[in-house]
Formats: C-alpha cells, sequence, structure tokens
C-alpha cells in the first residue's frame, strides 16, 4: 500500500532535512575549529619540550662545571693544608 504524503508532512519532512543539514555543517565547522587548535596546541607542545630539553643539557653542563669547580676549590684547600702545615 502506498502512502500518499499530505503538504504539511512534506513541510515538515523539509524543515526537517534543513535543520539536519545546519546541524550537520555546525558539526563539522566545530571539527574543523577543534582539528586546528590541536594542531596549534601540538606545535606549542613539541617548543615546549624542545625547550625543556636544552634546559636539562643546560643543567647537565652546569652540574659538571660544578662539580669541577668543587674539585679545584678541594685541590686548592689541599695545597694550602700543605702550605700551613711546612
Amino acid at each position: 500500500m502506498r502512502k500518499i504524503w499530505s503538504s504539511g508532512e512534506m513541510s515538515r519532512d523539509r524543515r526537517g532535512l534543513k535543520e539536519a543539514k545546519q546541524i550537520a555543517e555546525e558539526a563539522d565547522r566545530k571539527y574543523e575549529e577543534v582539528a586546528r587548535k590541536l594542531l596549534i596546541i601540538e606545535g606549542e607542545m613539541d617548543r615546549a619540550e624542545e625547550r625543556a630539553q636544552q634546559a636539562e643539557s643546560k643543567v647537565r653542563r652546569l652540574e659538571e662545571e660544578l662539580r669541577s669547580f668543587d674539585q679545584t676549590l678541594k685541590s686548592l684547600q689541599a695545597s694550602e693544608d700543605k702550605v700551613l702545615v711546612t
């Protein structure tokens, strides 16, 4: 059996279709915005990781320099003690 649609039903279906298209377009727009923001954040994260690695490398260099200074200071103190004893 075939259903005959009234003009009211067809109009309601067209409105529903139009609304569904608008919802889909809005969802697509929001997706694109989120995808763009994600790319920006990923770029910022990469730069932050690079800065963190550089800072860690600098800390290691400074710690090594501090150990060297400490050894030099101990050596100088030992030399000074020897001079004072003799």
